[in-house]
C-alpha cells in the first residue's frame, strides 16, 4: 500500500504560503519507531540488569523459599487442618479409652494402643516440623504454635516415664489451637 500524501497550501498570518506534506504512514512509522526504541531501551536495561547469572547462594535461597511456601501451603490447607483436628480428637478419645481395664489388663491391646499413640505423636511432630519450616523461628512468636511445640516436646520427653505420661492428655488441648470458636472462648473474645 502506497503512503497517502496530502499536499495543501496554507497561508500563515503574513500571507505567505507554504507547502505541508502529511503522511499517515510516516507518522505511524515514526510512532512505532519511537515506541520500539523505548522498548529497545527497556530491553537493554533488562539485559544489563540480568547480564550476570544469579549466584549459587541466590539460587539456593530461591529453592529454600519455594520449599517453605509449599510446606506452608500444604500444612495450612483447610482440608489438612481439618484432618489434624480430627486426628487430635481421635487421639484424645483413644487416650481416654486406654485407661479402661480391658485395655490395661490385656498386654496385646495395650501394645496396640501404645503403637497407635506413637503413630499419632509422629504425625503431630511432622505437622509441627512443617510449621517450623514455613514459619522459621517466627514460630516462637505465635503463642498457639508454642503451645503445640511444648505439648509435643513434653510428649516425646515423658514417653517412657509412666507417671508423667498422663501429660499426653494435653495433646487433646491442641484442639483449642485449631478450632477458631474454642480459641476465641479461651481468649475471651
Amino acid at each position: 500500500m502506497q503512503p497517502s500524501v496530502v499536499e495543501s497550501d496554507v497561508s500563515d498570518d503574513n500571507g505567505d504560503s507554504r507547502e505541508i506534506q502529511k503522511s499517515d504512514r510516516k507518522s505511524q512509522t515514526q510512532t512505532n519507531n519511537s515506541s520500539s526504541s523505548t522498548r529497545q531501551g527497556d530491553n537493554d536495561s533488562d539485559i544489563l540488569r540480568h547480564e550476570s547469572p544469579p549466584s549459587k547462594m541466590r539460587e539456593c535461597m530461591d529453592i529454600v523459599n519455594q520449599a517453605r511456601y509449599r510446606c506452608g501451603a500444604i500444612i495450612n490447607n483447610e482440608n489438612i487442618q481439618f484432618l489434624i483436628v480430627l486426628l487430635i480428637a481421635i487421639n484424645a478419645i483413644m487416650m481416654g479409652i486406654g485407661t479402661f481395664d480391658f485395655v490395661t489388663e490385656n498386654p496385646e491391646v495395650e501394645q496396640a494402643f501404645e503403637t497407635t499413640d506413637q503413630v499419632f505423636l509422629i504425625i503431630f511432630t511432622v505437622e509441627l516440623c512443617m510449621q517450623f519450616v514455613f514459619h522459621g523461628w517466627r514460630l516462637l512468636l505465635d503463642g498457639w504454635l508454642v503451645f503445640d511445640l511444648i505439648v509435643i516436646v513434653m510428649s516425646w520427653s515423658f514417653q517412657q516415664v509412666q507417671i508423667i505420661r498422663a501429660f499426653r492428655i494435653f495433646r487433646a488441648l491442641r484442639l483449642i489451637t485449631r478450632i477458631e470458636v474454642m480459641k476465641n472462648l479461651v481468649l475471651g473474645k
